[in-house]
C-alpha cells in the first residue's frame, strides 16, 4: 500500500497527544517536524502492520530512506520518555469505561 499523508484519525490522535503532553509537562511540546515524523511512523506501522524500516521505505516509495527513519528513533527531537507517559495517560483517559 502506498502512503502519501496521514489518515485523519492519526492527525487527530497527534493533536490529542500534544494536548496530553502539555498537561503532563507544560514546558514540553512537539515541533511541527516531530509531529510530521510521528504521523509518518504511526501511518507506516498502520499500513505495513510491522515495525520494519525497509517496509516503511517501500511503503513511501523511497521518499524517506531507512537511515532517515531509524535516525528519528536514535537522535530525533521527539521526547520519547514524555511521549510514552502522555500517550499512556491519553489512552487510559479516553477509555469508555472506568475502573
Amino acid at each position: 500500500m502506498l502512503m502519501s499523508q496521514a489518515l485523519p484519525f492519526i492527525k487527530s490522535y497527534i493533536n490529542d497527544l500534544e494536548s496530553s503532553i502539555k498537561q503532563y509537562d507544560s514546558q514540553a511540546k512537539l515541533s511541527n517536524i516531530s509531529k510530521a515524523w510521528l504521523a509518518f511512523l504511526i501511518m507506516a506501522i498502520f499500513v505495513t502492520r510491522t515495525v520494519c524500516w525497509a517496509k516503511f521505505e517501500r511503503a513511501c516509495l523511497g521518499k524517506k530512506s531507512k537511515a532517515a527513519i531509524s535516525w528519528v528513533f536514535r537522535h530525533g527531537a521527539i521526547p520519547w520518555n514524555i511521549l510514552l507517559t502522555a500517550s499512556t495517560i491519553l489512552i487510559i483517559t479516553s477509555l469508555p469505561y472506568s475502573f
